[in-house]
């Protein structure tokens, strides 16, 4: 039963450490700069 538990323990450890790079891939960065607003973005 151990066994299992500790299966499922690392299981779920696994799949938080996907989620967390996923989400860190995909989180915007800050050293990004915004686009000024007068700025014509059509052309």
């Amino acid at each position: 039963m151990k066994r299992a538990i500790w299966a499922v323990a690392a299981l779920t450890a696994a799949s938080g450490v996907v989620v967390m790079v996923r989400m860190y891939e995909t989180h915007p960065r800050h050293d990004r700069t915004p686009v000024p607003d007068d700025v014509d973005l059509e052309s």
